[in-house]
């Protein structure tokens, strides 16, 4: 695995309330130019509690909260003893570089993460652009032949069970990997593998997303929150296995 660890973008400013405006405005240039960026020291948290208020109306400053799977916007990333099928952010240990949503025929745009109590051994958030995605796959041998497979439109995923019974919009119809204009739809654990392909193709797209030279690791602490353009960026996380772990999400839909 190649991944350079990021001490974010604003690690040690805080979110003092005088600053907020110029931080939110430099945080959504860098959104917008490398899509992600990580603000430090967001006072969503009291006595080490998040305040789902709070948390909402910071992560309206980057888009608008979507509810329509599970019925709710804020959703905890959190390990249950009896996860979900198909859902990674009931689980513990690792996970693979994915989007969110990819099931949908229109995944939400954004992912607000939010840093509540870190694992006490791993759990660290790993980010791979679109661009360096493509750099990896480019640099094996089977490359051609895995960038153009990505490109049609025979991709389809399974809708997560824990979203079944509150969600009427899953993907309609297989769609491109790898579509235009730099957008990535990616997640190969819930994955139906098209027939006309390779089995073990998802494996090899995995592997060379896992050993990209380009993946970014950050360590969210309390009081972090990453935006993640959900088109542009993937992520995963490392291995871990403490169950105090807790994160809550936020899908964002682009403010019109």
């Amino acid at each position: 695995m190649s991944s350079l660890r990021h001490p974010g973008p604003h690690a040690g400013s805080g979110c003092r309330p005088e600053r907020l405006p110029t931080l939110l405005d430099e945080s959504r240039q860098e959104l917008a130019e490398r899509g992600w960026t990580l603000i430090r020291g967001v006072p969503f948290l009291r006595h080490g509690v998040p305040g789902e208020r709070m948390v909402l109306d910071f992560a309206s400053c980057f888009g608008v909260p979507s509810a329509r799977d599970g019925g709710r916007a804020l959703w905890p990333v959190a390990p249950v003893p009896e996860p979900p099928a198909a859902t990674l952010s009931a689980r513990t240990g690792p996970t693979g570089f994915h989007t969110d949503a990819q099931y949908h025929a229109e995944p939400e745009d954004y992912v607000c993460l939010f840093g509540v109590r870190p694992a006490a051994d791993g759990g660290e958030t790993r980010l791979l652009r679109y661009d360096a995605a493509v750099a990896a796959l480019q640099e094996r041998g089977d490359g051609p032949e895995l960038l153009a497979a990505l490109c049609l439109p025979i991709w389809r995923w399974q809708l997560p069970a824990a979203f079944a019974a509150t969600t009427a919009t899953a993907l309609s119809a297989p769609t491109a990997a790898l579509a235009g204009g730099g957008r990535i739809r990616w997640r190969s654990d819930n994955l139906e593998p098209p027939a006309q392909l390779p089995p073990d193709m998802a494996t090899r797209i995995d592997a060379a997303f896992e050993h990209a030279a380009g993946s970014v690791s950050l360590a969210l602490e309390p009081a972090d929150v990453l935006v993640i353009d959900n088109h542009r960026v993937m992520h995963a996380r490392t291995a871990f296995s403490d169950p105090r772990r807790l994160l809550l999400r936020v899908r964002l839909w682009e403010s019109a």
